[in-house]
């Protein structure tokens, strides 16, 4: 609408009269081939379609004019996501997916985080436990890359890049890594994979067994990232390939990857609980504002 004239603009009147015209016509054609009694004229609309630009736009350094390159390239990733979907189950919130994309490191906790007294869980791991993994091995492999990746940009040494990452493979487990990199992405050890293996396996634990007893605890990262190594250590399965010469030991190394790994996986988990926070704290000072509302009328 026109600010000065105070009607509608000649291309919102356009917008409008095409609109309604389409409507009539939809409606005239579905009643007389389809023989339809009603429509929803509110399902004809776009939204799914911008919502699909508005991840290609994002995807894209969150850009408005995103070239057709960037276009092909960001459907190949959210095809791979959506074939490839990982997701951790909670008591409290149900299957929360992963999106590692979204996912932002804070370095300085882990490394200002002093050790105390944390609560242990008895974490017990089944055959079957790792079986349910081997349909989603590519995500784990890829999130591998994505922690050695994280590893990497911290400690800036080409001694640990040779240590923690291979050569190519052409096999299933990275045929993820395969379509989604234009030559960067890392290919992981197993000792990496195997780690993020574990992570993603008791993370899966402690949010459906000891959940509750999750939540009490302020700081989640530091708990489940030391669950997580304690385990490992006691059941053998870091890798010790020895001391770099710019001297980063094994166990600083695998404590980063874990971290990562953890932050990946309670990513959208910790949006849920926020959510859930900020909701419960919206209806508290809803309820806080009726009831001294209701105080002033009295009172006046």
């Amino acid at each position: 609408m026109g600010c000065k004239t105070g009607m509608l603009t000649k291309e919102t009147h356009s917008a409008l009269y095409m609109t309604t015209f389409v409507l009539k016509e939809i409606t005239k054609y579905c009643e007389e081939e389809f023989n339809m009694k009603y429509i929803l004229p509110g399902k004809f609309q776009t939204d799914n379609l911008e919502a699909r630009f508005g991840l290609y736009r994002q995807m894209a350094g969150a850009q408005y004019h995103v070239s057709l390159r960037q276009v092909f390239e960001s459907e190949n990733k959210l095809r791979m996501h959506s074939i490839l979907k990982i997701c951790l189950q909670s008591t409290k919130f149900g299957n929360l997916e992963l999106f590692q994309e979204a996912v932002t490191d804070n370095w300085e906790e882990l490394d200002n985080f002093i050790s105390e007294k944390l609560p242990t869980f008895p974490v017990l791991l089944s055959e079957d436990d790792f079986k349910k993994t081997e349909d989603f091995l590519p995500v784990l492999v890829y999130l591998g890359g994505y922690c050695v990746h994280t590893v990497l940009k911290k400690l800036k040494c080409n001694i640990c890049r040779t240590l923690l990452t291979c050569e190519k493979e052409l096999d299933c487990s990275t045929s993820l890594i395969q379509n989604l990199s234009r030559g960067k992405l890392l290919y992981p050890q197993k000792c990496i994979v195997n780690v993020v293996l574990y992570s993603y396996v008791i993370m899966q634990k402690i949010c459906t067994t000891f959940e509750e007893e999750f939540l009490k605890f302020p700081n989640q990262k530091h708990l489940a990232t030391e669950i997580i190594f304690n385990i490992l250590i006691s059941e053998e399965q870091l890798h010790d390939y020895g001391e770099c010469i710019s001297g980063h030991k094994p166990e600083k190394v695998y404590r980063v990857v874990i971290w990562s790994a953890v932050n990946s996986l309670l990513n959208n988990y910790c949006k849920k609980l926020n959510d859930e926070l900020h909701n419960s704290s919206k209806a508290g000072k809803k309820r806080k504002l009726e009831k001294f509302s209701k105080v002033i009328s009295n009172n006046y």
